[in-house]
């Protein structure tokens, strides 16, 4: 197999492909006069990425209630709802942790908000804390006795 017959097998799979995809590929091709060595290294490239957006990461959670988004590409300005995942037994969603303090919450506190995108890349993790143990207390009239 030549140099361009694997080129031209392999090319097309890394600009279809949308996972990392990394391929090493060494060999010896002689031609009538030549003898070529080549050492062929390829990776998937980046999704095509619009001009003028920013990433949104989402930890704990996800975005616009697709369970297996939480990246994505926005503009500034760009308004999306963000869902904090289901929490572990025994635990509470408290809130969402911005990594920065340019960030703009529907509510903060809700587990379901939404989220304006500002103008550069953010993280956003949704936090959550061990439920309180409950103690109740029931204070009721108790008749003192007179002494």
């Amino acid at each position: 197999m030549t140099l361009q017959e694997i080129m031209d097998v392999l090319l097309p799979l890394a600009e279809n492909h949308t996972e990392p995809l990394h391929m090493n590929v060494t060999g010896t091709e002689y031609t009538r006069h030549n003898q070529i060595r080549f050492n062929l290294s390829l990776y998937a490239r980046e999704p095509h990425i619009p001009d003028g957006t920013h990433k949104l990461h989402i930890i704990g959670g996800t975005i616009n209630g697709d369970q297996n988004e939480s990246s994505t590409w926005l503009y500034p300005g760009e308004i999306v709802t963000i869902s904090a995942h289901a929490p572990a037994p025994g635990e509470e969603f408290v809130m969402w942790n911005p990594h920065d303090n340019d960030n703009e919450f529907g509510n903060q506190i809700a587990s379901n908000t939404t989220f304006t995108m500002p103008d550069h890349n953010v993280t956003v993790t949704a936090a959550f804390r061990p439920i309180p143990d409950l103690l109740i207390l029931d204070f009721h009239d108790m008749d003192t006795p007179n002494e």
